[in-house]
């Protein structure tokens, strides 16, 4: 093989790596706004956003990296803006936005978690929903429980990564779009908010060492006792606040 041939296959591979970096840090960003029905029969316009990033498989689009949400309230005419951020340790964003609610001028946010890690990262509630409450000018995190019985429908457009060419192509998008949107949902905790728990089995739980990895607990389960168990948090670079073990076996 002449050297001219040796050289056009090293600038061929060059390029292919560098397509692969490139669009492993894509990070465009793309807007469109909904028409979201209120419990009480309101609507308000709410400006949605996501940018893309993070770990994939080679060869998949990357998954979203940040979400906003913003809205005007209703009376106050008080801007909000609520930020899906990503998550250094899933590598993608934490939440996929499900409902956006109002009760008593208080608003009130329900999502569920991407992926299974960002399940174990937010603590495994079941029904599998992390919610917050804008109170104080801050988004509070709160129990389902303390979610108003009323809020139980599911108001925004739920896959929408791969539904982006149409939420570009008809922002604003009203509800009778947005539950066609959402039709193929075939999870009952995705169709409204169920104050039930439902199967979680598909995702095993996963314990975060605080530096980027994650290991299931069955390896700290297994030790038959605390110290034992210690000593695996040792060897594995478990630290105090990270290893699970006062948690298998009861504070020691």
């Amino acid at each position: 093989m002449n050297i001219k041939k040796i050289l056009w296959r090293l600038i061929m591979l060059l390029i292919i790596l560098f397509v692969i970096i490139l669009s492993c840090t894509a990070s465009d960003t793309v807007s469109w706004q909904e028409e979201v029905v209120l419990h009480d029969g309101s609507k308000i316009m709410v400006d949605r956003s996501q940018s893309y990033g993070g770990r994939r498989e080679l060869g998949q689009s990357p998954p979203i990296k940040e979400q906003t949400i913003s809205f005007t309230m209703p009376g106050t005419r008080e801007y909000i803006l609520w930020k899906n951020e990503y998550g250094r340790d899933i590598k993608r964003a934490n939440f996929t936005p499900l409902a956006l609610h109002i009760s008593d001028g208080v608003p009130y946010i329900i999502l569920t978690t991407t992926s299974c890690l960002s399940y174990n990262k937010w603590g495994r509630p079941n029904p599998p929903y992390v919610i917050f409450k804008f109170q104080s000018k801050v988004w509070q995190r709160i129990l389902l429980e303390e979610l108003p019985i009323e809020l139980d429908s599911i108001n925004l457009v739920v896959t929408t990564k791969s539904n982006e060419e149409v939420l570009l192509d008809e922002s604003p998008i009203n509800s009778v779009l947005m539950k066609e949107l959402n039709r193929d949902i075939n999870q009952p905790e995705l169709n409204g908010i169920l104050r039930k728990s439902v199967y979680t089995g598909y995702c095993p739980v996963m314990i975060h060492d605080g530096k980027g990895n994650w290991r299931s607990d069955d390896s700290f389960k297994r030790q038959p006792d605390i110290d034992a168990c210690l000593k695996k948090c040792e060897r594995t670079g478990y630290d105090v606040k990270h290893c699970p073990c006062d948690h298998i076996f009861g504070e020691k």
